[in-house]
């Protein structure tokens, strides 16, 4: 995968990285695409993780990824999203144990492309813990609900931490966080592609930065080497389980 590939996953989601292999021939997808991953729905995915680069956990196994709709029409749908991430063990200790969760409510617009293939654009509200910090925050983004990249997404958001202006203001080494946060994820799942190996994993990425405008009202020592990312490799143990 080039890196100009990479670059337009991370500028216009999913949805555009699609359009960009789409017009690249029908070579580029593979007709092996189950049935299953033809129509949109609850699905829930596990695989097993390794940070590749950024903030990594002190202990990672593996990612439990779960969508899950509440409302769903034909034009359309209100659902759940949760990706967390599970530890091979609480060596961290117990308040460290979430390395890594994040829980979304999202109202979203369903969409079809010429392939028949649906995604959703979404907004919504969530709930974030990012390298054991907690957060809350709304955002909006993309998701492949069918076809080649199912189960792939992007969001972009604002996260304010749970913490008070006056805590972090005095914070010490145990609150690391910054009150107003742009926070950036995305997932890669080309399973349906014909990409060589990499049809086999899924990338994920998280950025978290904070807003300088704001943060430096809040605490005077933000500066932008408070950035935080995470790149993670993930092996799918099968494929995405409808349900």
């Amino acid at each position: 995968m080039s890196r100009v590939m990479l670059v337009v996953l991370l500028i216009a989601g999913p949805a555009g990285y699609l359009t960009v292999l789409s017009a690249q021939g029908p070579a580029a997808v593979d007709p092996t695409v189950s049935e299953n991953d033809s129509m949109p729905g609850n699905y829930i995915l596990l695989s097993a993780v390794r940070s590749i680069a950024g903030k990594a956990p002190p202990s990672e196994m593996f990612d439990l990824n779960l969508k899950f709709d509440l409302v769903r029409k034909p034009s359309w749908a209100l659902f759940s999203h949760m990706s967390m991430d599970i530890p091979l063990s609480d060596s961290a200790g117990k308040s460290d144990f979430f390395t890594e969760l994040g829980f979304s409510v999202d109202l979203a617009k369903n969409l079809i492309d010429n392939q028949g293939n649906q995604r959703s654009l979404f907004l919504g509200l969530n709930l974030k813990v990012f390298d054991s910090d907690e957060y809350f925050g709304f955002h909006i983004g993309s998701l492949e609900e069918s076809g080649p990249l199912f189960t792939s997404y992007f969001t972009i958001g604002y996260l304010s931490s749970v913490y008070s202006p006056d805590s972090l203001r005095n914070a010490t080494a145990a609150i690391k966080e910054h009150k107003h946060n742009l926070y950036i994820e995305a997932a890669l799942y080309p399973k349906g592609i014909d990409v060589g190996f990499l049809k086999h994993m899924r990338i994920k990425l998280g950025y978290l930065m904070p807003i300088p405008f704001w943060d430096l009202n809040t605490n005077p020592e933000a500066v932008q080497s408070d950035r935080k990312y995470r790149i993670v490799l993930e092996v799918p143990l099968g494929d995405p389980a409808r349900f």
